[in-house]
């Protein structure tokens, strides 16, 4: 049996981070961090992939809305998990204003997540995160343009295997231009009040 191959193991294996999440320390000095918007226009961009159905999806499809990005993959231990609750629980928090805004997961893993697998996993924490992958070649491509790093840690003699990666989560606007990047452990808090303050620049 494979790790996670149940969507029960799955499920209970979120329930452990909810309660973990719950007593995760929030940065004081990120909360009360003036918000700046900056157009990162040397880094990002467009790119093509593949949703969890199969569908051919790019950047610049979701034009018409303001997209927040974060690299990862199903089999992160903490990380990941963390993120993604954060990400769902914005989405909460902007209420009626969440439909201009897309969340977007990217696998850093696309052998083993699978759509269904990403389907799976990202419906545990909202079914409105849009998950994609491609093939090994081009995610290595993506995440270069997205000063994103990875590496596969081996778990002993087995063929199982970790990734280390960086954290971070990019607010991208309706040109497909990154405008804030969001270290690890962002509060939903902040990350609600700079979606908003770049909803009131663009509208």
């Amino acid at each position: 049996m494979t790790v996670f191959s149940t969507n029960s193991f799955l499920k209970g294996y979120i329930l452990i981070w909810v309660l973990l999440f719950s007593y995760m320390p929030i940065s004081k000095e990120l909360q009360a961090q003036q918000i700046k918007l900056r157009s990162f226009s040397k880094i990002g961009g467009n790119f093509i992939l593949h949703d969890m159905h199969g569908n051919k999806v790019q950047l610049i499809d979701f034009k018409q809305k303001i997209v927040i990005l974060f690299f990862g993959y199903t089999l992160c231990p903490d990380i990941c998990p963390n993120t993604l609750f954060v990400m769902a629980d914005v989405l909460k928090q902007l209420g009626e204003m969440s439909s201009n805004v897309k969340l977007i997961f990217i696998t850093l893993d696309p052998k083993r997540d699978t759509g269904k697998r990403l389907n799976e996993y990202l419906s545990i924490f909202d079914n409105r995160i849009i998950g994609l992958r491609g093939d090994e070649k081009s995610t290595v491509a993506i995440t270069k343009k997205y000063v994103t790093r990875f590496r596969k840690k081996k778990l002993g003699s087995t063929e199982e295997y970790l990734i280390d990666h960086t954290a971070y989560t990019f607010l991208i606007d309706q040109n497909s231009t990154i405008r804030y990047i969001f270290p690890y452990k962002t509060t939903p808090g902040f990350m609600v009040k700079t979606v908003i303050k770049l909803l009131a620049e663009t509208s």
